[in-house]
Parts: C-alpha cells; sequence; structure tokens
C-alpha cells in the first residue's frame, strides 16, 4: 500500500486513539466524583412516555420482513431523499422515548452512517450501524447538550434539543471498522430538524436534533442492515 493511500486511514486512527486517551482521562476523573449517566430499565418492549408523564405504546421492533411500508419508505429516502407523498398519523408519537433490550449482542456495533430524509408532514433520520442488533437508546428533549466526556457545548441551531443516545455500541478498532465508522460532525438537515452526531463513548453513541420546540417523534430499529430510524413531525 503506498504512503498516500494509507495517510486518511492513519489520520482517522490517530483521531480515534487521541480521542480515547482524553476521554479516559476524564473518565477516570468522573468516576472519582458523580456519575451522571442515566440508568435504563429494562423493558421487554419499548415504550414512550408523553411530555404530561402518560405512558403509551409505540416504537416496537420492526423487522423488514413484517413491515414492508417502512421499508419502503426507507428506500424512497436513500434513493431521492424524498418521502412518500401520504399522510402520517403522528397522534400516538411521543416527545420522550427509552428502550432496553433484554438481551445485548454479542459483538457491538458503531456507526457507520447518518441521513436525513424529508417526508410529508416529518422528517426521517436513520442512523446506520454494523451488526445485526438490538440496540437501545433514551431519547428525550433538553435545553442544553454537551459533548461525551469532555463536556463541551454542542453548536446546533434550536431553541429545544432532542438527545438521543444509542446504547450498546462502540468505537472501531480493525482497520476496516476505521474505513466504515462515521466521524463526520457535519449538521445534516430536514424540514424542521438539524441533526449531528456527538461521539461514541463507553458504549453510548450520542446524537443531537435541534428544533424549535418538542416536536413528537416515532423511534424503531430495522435489520438487514442494522439502523434506528426516527420520524420527527414538521408540522
Amino acid at each position: 500500500m503506498s504512503l498516500t493511500s494509507s495517510t486518511p486511514t492513519l489520520r482517522k486512527r490517530t483521531r480515534v486513539l487521541t480521542t480515547l486517551v482524553a476521554l479516559a482521562a476524564l473518565a477516570l476523573g468522573v468516576t472519582a466524583g458523580c456519575s451522571s449517566s442515566p440508568t435504563y430499565s429494562n423493558n421487554a418492549e419499548p415504550s414512550g412516555t408523553q411530555s404530561s408523564g402518560t405512558t403509551t405504546s409505540q416504537s416496537q421492533r420492526h423487522d423488514d420482513d413484517d413491515d414492508q411500508d417502512d421499508k419502503g419508505d426507507l428506500e424512497e429516502e436513500d434513493t431521492a431523499n424524498v418521502g412518500p407523498n401520504t399522510t402520517v398519523n403522528q397522534s400516538d408519537w411521543v416527545t420522550s422515548s427509552s428502550y432496553t433490550p433484554t438481551e445485548m449482542p454479542a459483538t457491538q456495533p458503531i456507526v457507520t452512517d447518518l441521513r436525513v430524509g424529508e417526508h410529508k408532514g416529518y422528517d426521517r433520520v436513520v442512523i446506520d450501524l454494523t451488526g445485526e442488533g438490538p440496540v437501545g437508546w433514551e431519547a428525550r428533549y433538553v435545553d442544553v447538550v454537551n459533548s461525551q466526556g469532555k463536556g463541551d457545548p454542542i453548536d446546533i441551531p434550536g431553541t429545544k434539543f432532542l438527545q438521543l443516545v444509542l446504547v450498546g455500541t462502540t468505537i472501531p478498532v480493525t482497520d476496516q471498522e476505521l474505513d466504515d465508522y462515521y466521524d463526520d460532525n457535519d449538521i445534516e438537515s430536514g424540514q424542521a430538524i438539524n441533526v449531528v452526531y456527538d461521539s461514541s463513548f463507553e458504549g453510548r453513541s450520542q446524537f443531537v436534533i435541534g428544533t424549535d420546540k418538542e416536536r413528537p417523534f416515532h423511534i424503531f430499529w430495522l435489520t438487514d442492515p442494522l439502523r434506528v430510524v426516527i420520524d420527527i413531525s414538521a408540522e
């Protein structure tokens, strides 16, 4: 392999290793004090809690074979970046949601891509991952959001921020994982949202979705390939 062709991989590996050293040092300091990591309940099925405190059933796992509508919707977003012109019922969408699988995957997935598609009445955020799942999450609106580890403010347009943390993920280790890893911190935009990937740290991958208010959303995960999908109202 030539020096020119190997330079991007070496740079990416250097960034990952540098981040690991810095975050590890910070983690030791946090451990010595107190931890602010949320506690995840062991729910058999995903559930969403609305801002009023009322719990409602939603966001159940979908397999591609069981939900052809969702699969077709994603294919539309993949190819044209626009969704179908059908109206989606958002009456059971929520403003917070958490899900912890009863069994975690044998191999932790890494984040490989972040995509945003515009659909009629909502924006769709798709987070691509390696492996087959399952994957857990914690999603809630906050007024201020900071980066993992360092705690620096995350600069993203909006007055309300949907903090989405995927649980059970990891960072790249092998050369192939480094090539596949999504380490882009550019902001992706939709009709009513802006989205950015923060980082993966201690089994948690954080994404921040900036908007103008607490917009209801619907979240689920799909396999083949593994991805987490979150639809956010644009109405």
